[in-house]
């Protein structure tokens, strides 16, 4: 883990701490003030699931949606991966999407 950042299992805890208090405002602000966020690791999906939720805090959601499905080649059997991309469909209204994104796993 950088000392000077926070590692992937960080932020996807703080996304949903956020989460439960529906209010994303603080680790918002949090992202934007970080030079480096985490050690990135390019073969593993953790790693490229942080970088989704890091952009989709700050409305980035272009690039939130490709790292999103490449951690989905990764692994897509990623419990966490399809949880992330679902939120983000709800986040861009893409409701049907998303339920099946949240559905995929249950199966």
């Amino acid at each position: 883990m950088s000392t000077s950042g926070i590692d992937a299992n960080e932020i996807i805890f703080l996304f949903e701490q956020s989460e439960k208090q529906k209010s994303f405002s603080g680790i918002r602000n949090k992202f934007e003030e970080l030079d480096i966020l985490f050690e990135f690791n390019p073969l593993n999906p953790i790693s490229w699931n942080a970088l989704a939720v890091v952009y989709i805090l700050t409305e980035r959601i272009q690039q939130s949606e490709e790292v999103i499905c490449y951690s989905l080649e990764l692994d897509s059997g990623n419990y966490l991966t399809w949880r992330i991309w679902g939120k983000l469909l709800h986040h861009i209204g893409k409701n049907r999407e998303a339920e099946n994104a949240f559905g995929w796993h249950m199966n």
